[in-house]
Order: C-alpha cells, then structure tokens, then sequence
C-alpha cells in the first residue's frame, strides 16, 4: 500500500520536472539552456521508466531505460562538441 502511494507521488513530481525541462527546451534563450533541458529531460525519462518498473513490480521498463540513458548522453556529447567546435567529427 505504502509502495503504491510513494510511487506515485514520485510520478507526479518527475512529471512536473519534465514540464518544465521542456518549458526550457522550448523557451530557452539560448542553445546551451535547450541543451541542458534535452540532457535533464533523458534524465527523467529513465527515472520515470524505472519508478513504473518499481511500481508494476516488472523489468521490462529497464531495458528501455538503459538505451534512453544511452542515447541521451551520447547526444549530449555530441551536441556539445559541435557547440564547442562547429563539429561533431573531427577531420584531420
């Protein structure tokens, strides 16, 4: 009962984190705030997928949890390279 009632209290709050990261992705003034926003909006993504994981006793959000972190900080990466340099390759 205890499970079922702090779970969803924590589903409640990353979705309300998750509104307002994408508030920043969509108002952000600047390229580095949209990246970030993208960066934290991966971020709880993946503790969303693993709190439905704890809440419906299952492990089949992980495995989708794992490739959303994935690509979010391969993104993340490469984002900012090409922030950085104007590249995301670089070419000798």
């Amino acid at each position: 009962m205890l499970i079922n009632v702090v779970t969803n209290f924590a589903l409640v709050v990353i979705t309300i984190c998750l509104g307002f990261c994408l508030y920043r992705l969509i108002i952000g003034p600047s390229f580095p705030d949209r990246l970030v926003a993208s960066d934290t909006i991966s971020t709880n993504t993946v503790a969303f997928l693993i709190v439905l994981s704890i809440k419906y006793t299952t492990q089949v959000f992980f495995d989708a949890a794992l490739v959303i972190a994935i690509l979010g900080f391969l993104s993340t990466v490469a984002m900012s390279k090409f922030l950085i340099g104007g590249s995301v390759f670089d070419r000798d």
